[in-house]
């Protein structure tokens, strides 16, 4: 179940991390974890993470199962790659604000 769908973020009822962090699991967060890498997630400098590589965060797309009925119901049926992206970087903010979330 989630709280906001695509025309609540599209209208500004809640924020990007807010929309987008409702679909981050316990398996995404260990995902995450494991693809991009506790390590790389705390030494990111950029807010985005856009100083981890493309192909990591495209690679865990490619990998990740959860969140994506929800998210898919809340988009009006459809996920773009960009979406399941968006999903693991709220994950990964996740884990650099409480690394005691990976092991």
């Amino acid at each position: 179940m989630y709280k906001y769908n695509r025309a609540d973020y599209m209208s500004g009822k809640c924020n990007h991390h807010d929309y987008y962090s409702q679909f981050v699991s316990k398996g995404t967060i260990y995902l995450v974890g494991v693809v991009i890498g506790k390590g790389a997630i705390l030494d990111s400098e950029m807010h985005d993470f856009s100083d981890i590589q493309d192909i990591k965060w495209e690679r865990a797309a490619m990998i990740i199962v959860d969140g994506l009925p929800a998210l898919s119901a809340a988009n009006g049926g459809k996920i773009t790659l960009e979406d399941k992206i968006h999903v693991l970087k709220a994950a990964a903010y996740m884990i650099k604000r409480n690394p005691e979330l990976v092991k």
